[in-house]
């Protein structure tokens, strides 16, 4: 039995391809197409840039965890905690591993689609806004992730346990992840689960009016947590992410007025030429 590989070539073809669709869809006039296609087109580009930046680590196995070790020893140099101290905490228990496992593998990627439908089914004209939000803090991310580094499970001679290898619920030794999108571990700066959760949680004290909105902070909160405790990343990682974050807004305000200024000249500069008087 053969298993197909989805490679970053193949799902940029396909991004692209799809786009060109919407784009033939939009000029038909079938706008709920279009716009479907679209978003499906900028997903598919998404996952094609993981997988470059995936492509180039393997590569440089080496030079990925001498950046780790970097990164932690100038951890403790600054005084930030050491992460194996947090992780050996939760070692003897093991419902709490298993509950961090599981919460490294799937709630970055459920609460933020959660939060996603929401907007589309509550909040429809917040999802433009939230979908160039979510592409651009993930491709800063992904374009940070360019410089391979490895995550602090590969430290072992510091301290550091595999948990997800250890309870066998590592999501970087499964088929769907280890053949379909051949998946690598060597991108671990920054941490796109932490840029996710603290997306889904800004997102959602922004748009909601819920006084119970602000419980969706403790997402991000317990993610930093359960990446560092599964020594998936370091303080480092998520640190790094918050701050992507955090330029997002400023970046994104400079973007459209560049853009709000492009189109005044443009229509200022069309009205002139419709004021030019016409040859006989």
């Amino acid at each position: 039995m053969h298993t197909m590989h989805f490679t970053w070539q193949l799902l940029g073809a396909l991004s692209l391809t799809v786009l060109l669709e919407a784009y033939g869809a939009h000029r038909m006039g079938w706008k709920r197409a279009a716009t479907g296609l679209r978003e499906t087109g900028v997903l598919f580009a998404l996952v094609s840039l993981w997988l470059f930046v995936s492509s180039l680590a393997p590569e440089r196995a080496d030079e990925a965890i001498q950046r780790a070790q970097w990164i932690h020893h100038t951890e403790l140099r600054l005084g930030l905690p050491n992460e194996a101290s947090w992780q050996h905490w939760i070692l003897p228990h093991p419902l709490l591993v298993r509950a961090a496992n599981l919460y490294y593998e799937v709630m970055h990627i459920a609460v933020f689609c959660a939060v996603l439908a929401w907007i589309i089914v509550r909040h429809r004209s917040f999802y433009p806004w939230a979908r160039t939000s979510l592409v651009m803090v993930t491709g800063a991310c992904l374009l940070i992730e360019l410089i391979p580094v490895a995550p602090p499970r590969f430290l072992s001679g510091d301290g550091f346990v595999d948990l997800g290898a250890k309870y066998h619920q590592s999501i970087y030794s499964t088929a769907l992840l280890k053949h379909l999108l051949a998946a690598d571990s060597l991108s671990a700066m920054p941490s796109v689960h932490v840029a996710w959760a603290g997306l889904a949680a800004l997102l959602s004290v922004y748009i909601s009016r819920s006084p119970w909105r602000w419980l969706l902070l403790l997402h991000p909160l317990t993610t930093f947590v359960v990446v560092v405790v599964t020594a998936n990343h370091f303080w480092a990682d998520g640190i790094v992410a918050m701050l992507l974050l955090t330029l997002m807004y400023p970046a994104r305000t400079v973007a459209e007025r560049l853009s709000a200024r492009a189109l005044t000249k443009s229509g200022a500069a069309r009205k002139d030429t419709s004021e030019l008087p016409r040859a006989d």
